[in-house]
């Protein structure tokens, strides 16, 4: 018996069919390896979006989108929304019958009181069955977690906690939903449809939903009740902002750039399609692609050599419309670009020994099964990004073209020193713990300085061959998406009229000053008699008048200190002093700044100014609540304005100097 077993094995390794399997490995492993890289995966996601999308379908029907516009905003004069016509929308729409509603805003600051009640009210009439408030994670430079934003609790009692979670691709465009993982939270898209996907899968969003055809309103139609109560009766609701602005939009395949609200929705009317998409895992895709190698290859063996041509052109022109067919069926999103790579390869082994692309075959063969990684080096020069191969010992063994010239930026004078520490610094040893860790998530790698400086996407993938695991790097340059992305961050955080920072952006440095424990002192400012020179002169004339103002604020500003425009006429200061006099002091010299006229128009303006003042941490160390008490002495001070008030003192007026610095024993 154990002589035949000799015997097969002895005609099975002379007939060379071990040799078939291992080419289909490697060619299912190139595919998927370097389409994965640099521009031929962008090819890829192009081709993905193109078959698997576009084929539109019809929305379920259950899903309403409510926005807040730039015609709300300027109706109303409240950015983003007016709490007491979200509140009146609210009831509108719950006496029509809504099931659900999800308001994906922060609302994590209060607007005045009479706003917060009304608004407060329409949500404890809903509650947490029927409502639910978004919460998301700041970035933070202590944490990778980040700081929780939740609402305020007058508003987030009332609801229940629910956000999505997801992660731009490589193209800077969104595909997935991942699991929450630790965030005290509901996922969205299961709070509004009352399903829950597989734990721990991320939800693939259906781009093929034509999102047109969900219907949308604009928040005043709403309030006015403009809409009939048919739109709303037995669907969930969601609430969003509708302006293009840096949090407020996401960049996702077909439709570009969607706000919030409707990506949410998006995300909803997938979890509510009867077939849910999916995509193959790293060693699935592996697993599909080493079975099409097989499959091509058994067929091209047992053809005529004049017919492996034609099976060529007709494997190639039906694999479209097979993958197109197999995602209607099952809801599989196959990879395209590496299966026509991996027929295109079969094919040229197997009728073009001789042809470059063959040679270049065979040396990768020699490379993995035993000689050396000539054939990476050779790959890694075809492309157009900047490539490495290192070893375990931090050993740089080799580069293309692209990243010659990378590197002698990163050297600069010095001499080039071809390791991952003496090129990249301490940014070579995370490269070199990706390795280890076999981790392949992208990494951000910045490099240069000032109006020079680039960044890169930096991808590592671990190659195992005879003499050990080598590394090969890809480096993405995302320097244009990051510079348009600080760019919207400005005008994010920026008042768009006087430049100075906004009122989002002044509670969140209030909040990181709080926690720096250094003493400071706010002042809110705002202005006397404005309203004559608004009325008087033309709005046009408030608006210089309001730009004046914000200049010789930041005149009188030193670097670690913050002016901002909160709204209005109302201005706010974080200045960094430690005693109550030299408070004081500083706000008797912007009242001083204030005072001289203004010319506009050839014509003369004068406005006054009555100023709050409150101390961190004397008089408070919670900063909303130290806002409360400026706000209160600034109302104290328009009793005699123009006047300067600080917190537990009486109101001073120009040129009067402090009275008592003791801290007092009851609040302004």
């Amino acid at each position: 018996m154990f002589g035949g077993l000799r015997k097969i094995s002895t005609r099975v390794a002379a007939s060379g069919l071990f040799r078939l399997p291992v080419f289909c490995g490697l060619v299912a492993l190139s595919a998927w390896l370097f389409t994965g890289i640099g521009w031929l995966m962008w090819i890829e996601f192009f081709l993905s979006d193109s078959l698997y999308y576009r084929e539109k379908r019809a929305p379920s029907g259950e899903i309403v989108i409510v926005q807040s516009d730039e015609a709300a905003v300027a109706a109303t004069g409240r950015y983003p929304f007016d709490r007491e016509l979200l509140a009146k929308a609210l009831v509108r729409m719950d006496n029509a019958g809504a099931k659900r509603f999800y308001l994906d805003t922060l609302l994590t600051h209060s607007a005045n009181r009479d706003e917060d009640d009304a608004l407060e009210s329409a949500l404890t009439k809903l509650g947490p069955e029927r409502l639910a408030l978004t919460m998301a994670r700041s970035p933070s430079e202590r944490s990778i977690e980040g700081k929780l934003i939740i609402p305020l609790p007058r508003f987030g009692r009332h609801a229940t906690s629910a956000t999505l979670n997801y992660a731009y691709d490589p193209d800077r465009r969104i595909r997935n939903i991942f699991p929450l993982g630790t965030l005290p939270a509901v996922h969205a898209a299961d709070w509004l449809t009352g399903r829950k996907g597989v734990p721990g899968i991320p939800l693939q969003l259906d781009f093929s939903v034509d999102l047109a055809r969900i219907p949308a309103f604009n928040l005043l139609d709403v309030a006015a009740g403009k809409i009939p109560d048919a739109a709303f009766q037995g669907k969930s609701v969601i609430f969003g902002v509708n302006a293009y602005v840096a949090g407020l939009v996401v960049d996702v395949p077909v439709y570009k750039r969607i706000s919030r609200a409707e990506f949410v929705a998006l995300a909803a009317e997938t979890r509510l399609q009867p077939q849910p998409l999916w995509r193959l895992s790293g060693v699935s895709s592996f697993a599909f692609l080493f079975g099409i190698a097989l499959c091509v290859s058994l067929l091209f063996r047992n053809l005529r050599p004049g017919f492996v041509n034609i099976a060529f052109i007709a494997i190639l022109a039906g694999w479209i419309g097979v993958a197109s067919g197999l995602h209607q069926q099952t809801g599989l999103m196959v990879p395209l670009l590496p299966a026509l790579a991996v027929i295109l390869i079969v094919w040229q082994r197997t009728f073009l020994q001789t042809s470059r692309l063959g040679r270049t075959l065979r040396q990768m063969k020699q490379a993995v099964v035993g000689v050396d990684h000539a054939a990476l080096l050779a790959a890694i020069d075809a492309m157009g990004e900047p490539a490495m191969l290192f070893d375990r010992h931090a050993r740089i063994l080799g580069s293309n073209s692209a990243f010659g010239h990378l590197e002698k930026v990163l050297s600069g004078t010095k001499a080039v020193d071809h390791t991952l520490v003496g090129t990249f610094g301490a940014d070579g040893l995370a490269i070199l713990e990706r390795l280890h860790a076999a981790e392949e998530a992208p990494f951000a790698l910045s490099v240069g300085h000032g109006a020079h400086r680039q960044h890169f996407d930096v991808r590592i993938r671990a190659i195992r061959t005879p003499v050990g695991i080598i590394g090969v790097a890809g480096f993405t340059d995302v320097s244009l998406a990051r510079r348009r992305e600080a760019e919207l961050t400005t005008l994010a955080f920026a008042d768009p009229l006087t430049g100075l920072t906004n009122r989002l952006a002044f509670h969140a440095r209030l909040e990181a000053a709080s926690a720096s424990q250094a003493p400071f002192a706010v002042m809110l400012i705002d202005l006397d008699g404005f309203k004559a020179v608004n009325d008087g002169l033309g709005h046009d004339a408030g608006d210089q008048l309001l730009i004046g103002v914000a200049g010789r604020l930041r005149d009188l500003m030193q670097p670690q200190d913050i002016a901002a425009r909160l709204g209005g006429d109302e201005f706010a200061l974080i200045v960094q002093v430690a005693e109550r006099t030299a408070a004081v002091a500083a706000a008797q010299t912007v009242l001083s700044a204030i005072l001289p006229p203004f010319l506009i128009d050839g014509r003369e303006a004068r406005v006054g100014a009555s100023i709050g003042i409150a101390m961190f941490p004397a008089d408070e160390r919670d900063g909303r609540a130290l806002l409360k008490l400026a706000d209160a002495a600034m109302y104290r001070a328009k009793a005699i304005k123009p006047a300067v008030c600080l917190h537990g003192d009486a109101p001073l007026s120009r040129g009067v100097s402090e009275g008592p610095t003791s801290r007092p024993q009851t609040a302004a």
